[in-house]
């Protein structure tokens, strides 16, 4: 299991990415495709398309936190790649993020 805990300071219009409904968003996506290269999760402005496994929906008035969450998730996960490559074949990855306004 991968878990990233941070605390950012968030703007009013973008806060709404602590609530639970946001976060769920993350639930069985994942960080590598299917040549196995890391490619992260990213927040889509105007919403993911249906079936990305590695985009989730934005929130409407939120753009720079979305974007904000979509270069936090890729650099952070980037500092664990080592671990995560050598581990991937016996292990589930997931995503949780703790945020806190």
């Amino acid at each position: 299991m991968l878990f990233l805990l941070t605390r950012v300071k968030l703007p009013v219009l973008g806060a709404e990415i602590n609530q639970s409904f946001f976060q769920d968003y993350f639930k069985n996506k994942k960080i590598f495709n299917d040549n196995n290269e890391f490619v992260s999760v990213t927040v889509t402005k105007g919403g993911a398309p249906d079936g990305d496994m590695h985009a989730v929906d934005g929130i409407s008035g939120g753009t720079i936190t979305s974007d904000g969450v979509t270069d936090m998730l890729k650099e952070r996960i980037t500092r664990y790649l080592p671990y995560l490559e050598a581990n991937r074949p016996s292990q589930k990855f997931y995503i949780l993020m703790i945020l806190h306004l």
